[in-house]
Protein backbone atom coordinates (compact mmCIF):
# COMPACT_ATOMS: atom_id res chain seq x y z
CA UNK A 1 0.00 0.00 0.00
CA UNK A 2 0.86 3.55 -0.79
CA UNK A 3 3.22 5.63 2.33
CA UNK A 4 2.29 8.94 1.27
CA UNK A 5 5.26 10.04 4.43
CA UNK A 6 8.16 10.54 2.28
CA UNK A 7 6.52 12.95 -0.21
CA UNK A 8 4.43 14.80 2.76
CA UNK A 9 8.13 14.85 4.32
CA UNK A 10 9.73 16.73 1.29
CA UNK A 11 7.08 19.08 1.02
CA UNK A 12 6.93 20.16 4.56
CA UNK A 13 11.05 20.79 4.15
CA UNK A 14 10.15 23.05 1.68
CA UNK A 15 7.10 24.61 2.85
CA UNK A 16 9.14 25.59 6.66
CA UNK A 17 12.15 26.33 4.43
CA UNK A 18 10.71 29.26 2.34
CA UNK A 19 8.02 29.80 5.02
CA UNK A 20 9.40 33.30 5.87
CA UNK A 21 10.56 34.43 2.51
CA UNK A 22 7.04 34.07 1.16
CA UNK A 23 5.51 35.92 4.20
CA UNK A 24 8.02 38.84 3.52
CA UNK A 25 7.32 38.17 -0.10
CA UNK A 26 3.21 38.91 0.25
CA UNK A 27 2.59 42.63 -0.26
CA UNK A 28 -0.99 41.31 1.29
CA UNK A 29 0.36 40.93 4.90
CA UNK A 30 1.34 43.95 7.34
CA UNK A 31 5.09 44.23 8.83
CA UNK A 32 3.31 44.11 12.24
CA UNK A 33 1.64 40.32 11.50
CA UNK A 34 5.16 39.31 9.88
CA UNK A 35 7.34 40.16 12.82
CA UNK A 36 4.30 38.58 15.35
CA UNK A 37 4.12 35.60 13.13
CA UNK A 38 7.73 34.77 12.89
CA UNK A 39 8.47 35.74 16.02
CA UNK A 40 5.87 33.22 17.70
CA UNK A 41 7.46 30.28 14.77
CA UNK A 42 10.62 30.78 16.84
CA UNK A 43 9.09 30.62 19.82
CA UNK A 44 7.21 27.26 18.89
CA UNK A 45 10.78 26.02 17.88
CA UNK A 46 12.98 27.17 21.12
CA UNK A 47 9.96 25.28 22.71
CA UNK A 48 10.18 22.11 21.06
CA UNK A 49 14.65 22.30 20.95
CA UNK A 50 14.06 22.83 24.35
CA UNK A 51 11.42 19.50 24.98
CA UNK A 52 13.20 17.06 22.75
CA UNK A 53 17.29 18.55 22.65
CA UNK A 54 17.89 15.25 21.09
CA UNK A 55 16.38 16.78 17.74
CA UNK A 56 17.95 19.72 17.79
CA UNK A 57 18.78 21.57 14.52
CA UNK A 58 16.61 18.67 12.92
CA UNK A 59 13.20 20.98 13.99
CA UNK A 60 11.79 22.12 10.78
CA UNK A 61 8.10 23.94 12.32
CA UNK A 62 5.36 23.99 9.17
CA UNK A 63 2.74 26.67 9.45
CA UNK A 64 -0.46 25.07 8.20
CA UNK A 65 -3.25 26.98 5.80
CA UNK A 66 -5.70 26.03 8.58
CA UNK A 67 -7.26 29.36 10.29
CA UNK A 68 -9.85 28.17 11.67
CA UNK A 69 -8.28 25.93 14.54
CA UNK A 70 -5.95 26.20 16.92
CA UNK A 71 -3.69 22.90 16.73
CA UNK A 72 -0.02 21.32 16.90
CA UNK A 73 1.31 17.87 15.94
CA UNK A 74 4.05 16.41 15.25
CA UNK A 75 5.06 14.18 12.32
CA UNK A 76 8.53 12.47 12.42
CA UNK A 77 10.40 11.33 9.26
CA UNK A 78 14.48 10.08 8.73
CA UNK A 79 15.00 11.86 12.01
CA UNK A 80 14.40 15.03 11.28
CA UNK A 81 11.30 16.51 13.22
CA UNK A 82 8.00 18.50 11.53
CA UNK A 83 6.04 20.33 14.03
CA UNK A 84 2.91 21.11 12.18
CA UNK A 85 1.12 24.40 13.94
CA UNK A 86 -2.46 25.86 12.45
CA UNK A 87 -2.17 29.72 11.04
CA UNK A 88 -5.09 30.05 13.80
CA UNK A 89 -2.56 29.07 16.40
CA UNK A 90 0.17 31.08 15.52
CA UNK A 91 -1.31 34.51 14.51
CA UNK A 92 -3.23 34.14 17.99
CA UNK A 93 -0.83 36.61 19.96
CA UNK A 94 -1.73 39.06 16.90
CA UNK A 95 -5.57 38.35 16.92
CA UNK A 96 -6.06 38.30 20.53
CA UNK A 97 -3.11 40.83 22.17
CA UNK A 98 -4.94 41.08 25.37
CA UNK A 99 -4.36 37.21 26.26
CA UNK A 100 -1.70 36.77 29.26
CA UNK A 101 1.83 35.99 27.84
CA UNK A 102 1.44 32.45 29.12
CA UNK A 103 1.38 29.98 26.66
CA UNK A 104 -1.60 27.43 26.76
CA UNK A 105 -1.10 25.57 24.02
CA UNK A 106 2.49 24.69 25.77
CA UNK A 107 0.24 21.09 26.92
CA UNK A 108 -0.08 20.38 23.63
CA UNK A 109 3.20 20.45 22.99
CA UNK A 110 4.75 18.57 26.04
CA UNK A 111 1.83 15.89 25.00
CA UNK A 112 3.24 16.30 21.46
CA UNK A 113 6.65 15.79 22.67
CA UNK A 114 6.00 12.58 25.27
CA UNK A 115 4.63 10.66 21.76
CA UNK A 116 7.92 11.18 19.93
CA UNK A 117 9.69 10.06 23.45
CA UNK A 118 7.72 7.30 23.79
CA UNK A 119 8.11 5.70 20.26
CA UNK A 120 4.36 6.70 19.79
CA UNK A 121 4.14 8.18 16.41
CA UNK A 122 4.98 5.09 14.54
CA UNK A 123 2.04 3.45 16.08
CA UNK A 124 -0.44 6.00 15.70
CA UNK A 125 -0.01 6.42 12.05
CA UNK A 126 -0.53 2.43 11.44
CA UNK A 127 -3.10 1.80 13.62
CA UNK A 128 -5.37 4.58 12.04
CA UNK A 129 -4.30 3.25 8.59
CA UNK A 130 -5.39 0.08 9.33
CA UNK A 131 -9.20 1.15 9.96
CA UNK A 132 -8.57 4.04 7.26
CA UNK A 133 -7.48 1.98 4.13
CA UNK A 134 -10.20 -0.73 4.59
CA UNK A 135 -12.82 1.57 5.56
CA UNK A 136 -12.81 3.19 2.21
CA UNK A 137 -12.47 0.25 0.46
CA UNK A 138 -15.72 -1.17 2.16
CA UNK A 139 -17.32 2.23 1.53
CA UNK A 140 -16.33 2.09 -2.55
CA UNK A 141 -17.17 -2.05 -2.59
CA UNK A 142 -20.93 -0.95 -0.81
CA UNK A 143 -21.57 1.68 -3.38
CA UNK A 144 -20.99 -0.71 -5.65
CA UNK A 145 -22.68 -3.31 -4.77
CA UNK A 146 -26.01 -1.23 -4.30
CA UNK A 147 -26.05 -0.49 -7.67
CA UNK A 148 -25.29 -3.44 -9.82
CA UNK A 149 -25.60 -6.64 -7.38
CA UNK A 150 -28.76 -8.40 -5.62
CA UNK A 151 -30.05 -7.71 -2.61
CA UNK A 152 -29.04 -10.75 -1.13
CA UNK A 153 -25.41 -10.76 -2.47
CA UNK A 154 -25.42 -7.05 -0.36
CA UNK A 155 -26.88 -8.64 2.43
CA UNK A 156 -24.66 -11.74 2.22
CA UNK A 157 -21.65 -9.60 1.65
CA UNK A 158 -22.84 -6.62 4.91
CA UNK A 159 -22.38 -8.61 7.82
CA UNK A 160 -19.28 -9.93 7.36
CA UNK A 161 -17.94 -6.91 6.01
CA UNK A 162 -19.25 -5.05 9.15
CA UNK A 163 -17.85 -7.22 11.59
CA UNK A 164 -14.14 -7.24 9.99
CA UNK A 165 -14.49 -2.87 10.22
CA UNK A 166 -15.57 -3.61 13.66
CA UNK A 167 -12.48 -5.29 14.64
CA UNK A 168 -10.40 -2.97 13.46
CA UNK A 169 -12.32 -0.02 14.84
CA UNK A 170 -12.10 -1.71 18.34
CA UNK A 171 -8.44 -2.17 17.44
CA UNK A 172 -7.42 1.15 16.41
CA UNK A 173 -9.61 2.30 19.27
CA UNK A 174 -7.96 0.92 22.30
CA UNK A 175 -4.34 1.58 20.93
CA UNK A 176 -4.71 5.27 20.30
CA UNK A 177 -6.98 5.73 23.82
CA UNK A 178 -3.92 4.42 25.57
CA UNK A 179 -1.47 5.82 23.69
CA UNK A 180 -2.91 9.45 23.66
CA UNK A 181 -3.96 9.44 27.53
CA UNK A 182 -0.19 8.17 28.08
CA UNK A 183 0.82 11.16 26.84
CA UNK A 184 -2.03 13.19 27.92
CA UNK A 185 -0.87 12.06 31.57
CA UNK A 186 2.70 12.83 30.80
CA UNK A 187 1.99 16.19 29.54
CA UNK A 188 0.64 17.13 32.50
CA UNK A 189 2.80 15.60 35.11
CA UNK A 190 5.55 17.52 33.55
CA UNK A 191 3.30 20.93 34.41
CA UNK A 192 5.38 23.38 36.77
CA UNK A 193 2.88 26.18 36.94
CA UNK A 194 -0.81 26.07 37.70
CA UNK A 195 -1.26 29.48 35.78
CA UNK A 196 -0.13 28.10 32.74
CA UNK A 197 -2.21 24.78 33.50
CA UNK A 198 -5.37 26.95 33.84
CA UNK A 199 -4.32 28.71 30.69
CA UNK A 200 -3.94 25.16 29.25
CA UNK A 201 -7.35 24.08 30.12
CA UNK A 202 -8.74 27.37 28.68
CA UNK A 203 -7.09 26.84 25.54
CA UNK A 204 -7.96 23.13 25.36
CA UNK A 205 -11.80 23.82 25.12
CA UNK A 206 -11.25 26.75 22.85
CA UNK A 207 -9.56 24.06 20.73
CA UNK A 208 -12.89 22.06 21.24
CA UNK A 209 -14.91 24.04 20.16
CA UNK A 210 -13.42 25.40 17.18
CA UNK A 211 -13.38 22.11 16.03
CA UNK A 212 -16.88 21.54 16.36
CA UNK A 213 -17.53 25.33 14.83
CA UNK A 214 -16.12 23.92 11.48
CA UNK A 215 -19.50 23.12 10.11
CA UNK A 216 -22.66 25.05 11.14
CA UNK A 217 -25.11 24.28 14.11
CA UNK A 218 -26.05 20.50 14.35
CA UNK A 219 -23.78 19.70 11.16
CA UNK A 220 -20.27 20.64 13.19
CA UNK A 221 -21.40 18.39 16.30
CA UNK A 222 -22.31 15.37 14.07
CA UNK A 223 -18.63 15.93 11.68
CA UNK A 224 -16.85 16.32 15.37
CA UNK A 225 -18.27 13.45 16.84
CA UNK A 226 -17.74 11.01 13.79
CA UNK A 227 -14.05 12.01 13.49
CA UNK A 228 -13.67 11.69 17.47
CA UNK A 229 -15.47 8.24 17.01
CA UNK A 230 -14.04 6.97 14.21
CA UNK A 231 -11.14 8.66 12.79
CA UNK A 232 -9.04 10.46 15.87
CA UNK A 233 -10.07 8.99 19.01
CA UNK A 234 -8.74 10.57 21.73
CA UNK A 235 -9.25 10.82 25.67
CA UNK A 236 -12.51 13.33 26.09
CA UNK A 237 -12.58 16.76 26.84
CA UNK A 238 -13.86 16.32 30.35
CA UNK A 239 -10.94 13.24 31.22
CA UNK A 240 -8.61 15.70 30.27
CA UNK A 241 -10.22 18.74 32.14
CA UNK A 242 -9.89 16.78 35.06
CA UNK A 243 -6.55 15.58 35.22
CA UNK A 244 -5.12 19.41 34.64
CA UNK A 245 -7.59 20.19 37.38
CA UNK A 246 -6.36 17.72 39.79
CA UNK A 247 -2.68 18.64 38.86
CA UNK A 248 -3.05 22.17 39.22
CA UNK A 249 -4.48 21.83 42.78
CA UNK A 250 -1.65 19.85 43.77
CA UNK A 251 0.56 22.26 42.28
CA UNK A 252 -1.36 25.08 44.54
CA UNK A 253 -1.09 23.00 48.00
CA UNK A 254 2.51 22.51 47.85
Amino acid sequence: MWDPRPMLAREWLESAEKYEERLKGNPAVSPLIIEAVLQERNRIHALFKELLPEFAGRISVVVTTDVQTENCSVFLWNERLYVLVSGALIGRPYDHPQDPGLKGWEWLARHEAAHVRGGDLWWLFHVRRLFRVPFKLCMVQWVLLSLFASKETLSAWLGPALGFLAGLWFIQTVVCLVLEGRADLAATRSMKDPLILDEAEKSLYRMTAQARKRLPSILGWIQYGISLLFFDPHPPLLARRWLMRRKRRALENL
